[in-house]
């Protein structure tokens, strides 16, 4: 059974992240959280099968397995949004960083984090490696 992925497109290397999930028979693309309206989704996942929306909870009720995050999210939005992919019980693996240098509002945002994830009964959520660099 593979597992069900919803990417979070806020990266330069979105389009070769898409490619690598989509061609990884254990894991299914079932969406993309763009990054508003008028940001379209990368090319790799323009198709009616996988929806592409702004809207976290058109996403969330598909009952991801895991948010993938394939950039860095805009200051501001990375909390309230992982606080809502974590309550929810979808795991998170962040290819880039999400949580801020400043240590006082690391520490803040660590905690919400771990309250989140305990609340959605995840274990942790983690940082993976950045991508590859994109082909030219």
């Amino acid at each position: 059974m593979a597992y069900r992925v919803v990417q979070w497109s806020t990266g330069p290397d979105d389009d070769v992240v898409a490619r690598a999930v989509i061609d990884h028979p254990d894991l299914d693309l079932i969406g993309v959280l763009t990054g508003g309206a008028e940001d379209p989704a990368p090319n790799d996942y323009q198709t009616p099968a996988i929806p592409a929306t702004h809207d976290l909870d058109t996403l969330l009720a598909l009952i991801p397995d895991c948010i993938l995050i394939s950039g860095t999210p805009p200051p501001g939005e990375a909390l309230p949004q992982l606080v809502r992919i974590l309550t929810s019980g979808a795991n998170v693996v962040a290819l880039s960083t999400v949580v801020p240098e400043d240590p006082h509002d690391r520490d803040l945002f660590l905690a919400w984090a771990q309250a989140a994830a305990e609340k959605g009964r995840r274990r942790s959520w983690q940082r993976g490696k950045p991508p590859p660099a994109r082909p030219h």
